[in-house]
């Protein structure tokens, strides 16, 4: 009996143990049937392992965008006048082709259609007349003044804003090395040196020579400056600038039919032609939009010569 129990225990732990052994292998079976995917490493385990090189995040630095070069501005706006053209709509101006910053103020005078100023750009050694609302590749003139012009300026970002500040720019003052040029230009064109005509006719051609050669100083010449003030000269200094940008059309002295006064104000004084007036010379220019603007000037006699005539402050 004794025997019968001892072998008892061992028997039911030996069918346990074999049990177990069975589940364990019909696990594992049954888990090799249902896994038919594989999954590859994330790496090749017979490589030796690198550690990932980080990359190199460029920061953007935010800043203003730099406009093309002038030779792109001028391609660009050739195509947009071209384009216009074609449509039969208004070309756009050359203005548009300029920064602010290539733009410097050589003349302001009054026009028929009021104030206008004589702009020159630099990196092409072009002059154009621009008035109030003149669009330009980084800004528009908002107002010309006395002695200066002012701009409001936009400025783009390469975070798409726009920044918009105001920008002024003074007359060009002249210089010693400017005015040693124009006598220079006005020798080589041949035009008499003298001030003044002899004659109406001598008078037109004159200004008609010294107009194609843009001899600036031959032409101020035709204008009694003779006791003008600063103010009379800055005025006829930016007409001749003025009329040096603009295609000539038409150049004649009539007689006036009636009696037409002249008579200006700059700045609150008035002032008033020292000499009589015997005629009138007309300058007709062509704009760009081939519009004929006419500009009459008084003639005057003084010493047996013909000039153009200025006025003098006149005495209260």
């Amino acid at each position: 009996m004794k025997d019968g129990r001892e072998q008892t225990p061992k028997a039911f732990y030996r069918a346990l143990a074999a049990f177990a052994l069975a589940l364990g292998f019909a696990q594992a079976a049954s888990a090799q049937v249902t896994s038919t995917s594989y999954r590859g490493t994330a790496r090749d385990p017979f490589v030796k392992y690198r550690p990932p090189v980080p990359r190199k995040v460029e920061k953007k630095v935010n800043g203003p965008i730099q406009p093309p070069p002038i030779r792109a501005r001028i391609e660009n706006y050739k195509a947009q006048k071209l384009a216009a053209m074609n449509l039969q709509q208004p070309a756009p101006k050359p203005t548009t082709a300029l920064l602010l910053s290539e733009v410097q103020v050589t003349g302001i005078f009054r026009t028929p259609r009021g104030y206008a100023a004589m702009v020159e750009a630099t990196p092409i050694k072009l002059s154009y007349v621009v008035y109030p609302g003149e669009a330009f590749y980084d800004g528009m003139l908002v107002a010309i003044e006395e002695t200066r012009l002012v701009f409001r300026k936009q400025t783009r970002w390469t975070d798409g804003r726009v920044e918009v500040s105001v920008d002024t720019k003074s007359l060009r003052q002249p210089n010693a090395y400017a005015d040693s040029l124009t006598t220079q230009r006005g020798m080589a064109s041949g035009v008499a040196a003298e001030a003044g005509a002899n004659s109406p006719d001598a008078l037109v051609a004159t200004f008609r020579d010294a107009h194609s050669s843009r001899d600036l100083d031959a032409v101020t010449k035709l204008f009694n400056l003779d006791g003008a003030d600063d103010d009379t000269k800055r005025v006829v200094n930016g007409l001749v600038m003025y009329l040096s940008g603009m295609k000539l059309a038409d150049v004649q002295f009539v007689t006036p039919s009636r009696n037409v006064s002249h008579d200006y104000t700059i700045r609150g004084v008035k002032y008033k032609f020292d000499t009589p007036s015997v005629g009138d010379f007309v300058i007709t220019v062509e704009a760009e939009n081939q519009a004929k603007i006419p500009l009459v000037l008084p003639v005057g006699l003084k010493d047996g010569k013909y000039f153009l005539s200025t006025g003098r402050p006149e005495q209260k």
